[in-house]
């Protein structure tokens, strides 16, 4: 059975797995209510998981910023008003031709205006909103990355769970196997056809078996314990079925390919781009300040002074006022704060610059890593599986040589603890195998989504 992967937006991915019915070979403990797939384990962590939380808020947070730099060049509409009780000394002596002689008076006055400017040139304005749009495109990316840690933090702890649940089932196989090699060591013994050495081996053997599968269960548990707490739902058994499993190595095979793939899509390697992106627009930015600013501004308001106001006249006065223009600022001297601005931002895009040229070359490692552990993952479980032929058909030509008193009953207990332990090591590189993957789909900047989680998960199902 194949698999068709998802492309790659620059290169077609060729199925690398023949079938993901994985969870080894002898995952098969019975489903039960408390029981949970590797997708339901997924979305209940994306649910629940704090990290996911913070970065989607930071994201939502940092959208903000568009419309925040658009607003520069939008126009800017104020309105002012204020009240003031004015009280007023006044000494005009006999000037002509009215004398006025001394007096105190009080009046109200009352002002109102709108007021509004609009930017006609600010270069700065503009910028800003490209660097908006620069740090949006990080948030997204971060947010990504956010999903991306979670997923695979998700399938390790799985597949730990299922490791788990491997190793505790081989043991238990184990002491039973050797439980019945000591009672027919006893029996034997009582005959007088056996040796007390044969019995005292397979006790020996049983203790063993019995203290490796404590440790076993103890494992069982801190992993189940360590991905409950990811998906923050308690849960018996992760599902999983023994199946064929037939891997098959990713295309293209050559490492080089996918260290270039991981330098040009590589997350990181995305937002050390945008953030060389953010700090080029920064000296640019800084530049524009010693340019002049035109704004146009327009006011309307209307005042009103009480009788006292015009002893003349005693009568109150009522204006109203409009203005429109231009108003012009130009920087002349900023005690050299601006050219400091711009030397700040040149020395950061260099380290900007310098942050890409190291997240491109981990990029490239890691998946040069991830595809040559994958290779070595798929090799390793396919001597694992001739090993553990060869090893079961080894394990038959002893029973029936202690059958026939030509095999020792050691003999066999060897030979069956290296088979249990080859079913152990051979599930335990499936699951490398199939995580492998995923980290490699990672470091090439391929989404680690529901899509792909309900794949691997169907094939999980299988048979169940």
């Amino acid at each position: 059975m194949h698999v068709m992967m998802r492309s790659h937006p620059t290169m077609r991915l060729r199925p690398i797995l023949k079938t993901l019915a994985l969870a080894g070979i002898l995952s098969s403990l019975p489903v039960q209510a408390e029981s949970i797939d590797l997708l339901t384990a997924f979305r209940l962590a994306s649910e629940h998981d704090p990290q996911i939380a913070a970065a989607r808020e930071q994201l939502q947070a940092d959208r903000e910023q568009l419309p925040q730099a658009r607003s520069l060049i939008l126009p800017q509409i104020g309105l002012q008003a204020d009240a003031n009780r004015i009280w007023q000394d006044q000494s005009l002596g006999d000037a002509p031709p009215f004398p006025i002689p001394d007096d105190s008076v009080s009046y109200n006055t009352y002002t109102v205006g709108v007021g509004l400017t609009q930017a006609l040139f600010r270069p700065d304005s503009y910028i800003r909103q490209r660097q908006a749009r620069s740090v949006i495109d990080q948030a997204e990316i971060n947010y990504r990355l956010a999903q991306q840690q979670l997923a695979l933090r998700v399938a390790e702890s799985y597949f730990r769970v299922l490791e788990a649940q491997d190793a505790v089932t081989t043991f238990d196989a184990e002491v039973r196997a050797i439980e019945r090699q000591l009672q027919r060591s006893e029996r034997a013994f009582e005959l007088g056809a056996g040796t007390v050495t044969d019995v005292n081996e397979a006790r020996a053997r049983m203790d063993g078996a019995r203290a490796q599968r404590v440790a076993a269960q103890s494992e069982l548990r801190i992993a189940r314990e360590s991905l409950r707490r990811i998906i923050e739902t308690p849960f018996e058994h992760v599902s999983g079925v023994g199946a064929e499993f037939d891997p098959e190595p990713p295309q293209p095979a050559d490492a080089e390919a996918w260290a270039t793939l991981a330098e040009q899509h590589n997350l990181q390697v995305q937002l050390a781009q945008s953030g060389l992106e953010l700090a080029s627009s920064e000296i640019r930015r800084s530049r524009t300040q010693r340019l002049p600013q035109v704004d146009l501004v327009a006011n309307y308001g209307r005042s009103y002074q009480g009788d006292g106001a015009n002893p003349t006249l005693g009568t109150s006065v009522e204006v109203d006022q409009a203005s429109i223009g231009v108003q012009l600022s130009v920087p002349l001297y900023t005690g050299g704060a601006i050219s400091s601005q711009v030397r700040a931002a040149s020395a950061q895009r260099e380290v900007t610059y310098n942050q890409l040229l190291s997240a491109k070359r981990e990029a490239a490692i890691g998946a040069e890593s991830a595809y040559l552990g994958l290779l070595a993952n798929m090799e390793r479980v396919r001597a694992l599986e001739q090993a553990l032929r060869s090893i079961t058909s080894m394990e038959e030509s002893v029973q029936r040589g202690l059958e026939l008193g030509l095999r020792t009953t050691l003999d066999l207990l060897n030979v069956q603890r290296e088979r249990f332990q080859t079913e152990r090591e051979l599930a335990a590189a499936r699951y490398g195998y199939l995580l492998t993957y995923m980290q490699l789909q990672a470091v090439v900047g391929e989404p680690l989504d529901e899509e792909l989680f309900a794949l691997v998960n169907r094939y999980l199902m299988v048979n169940q």
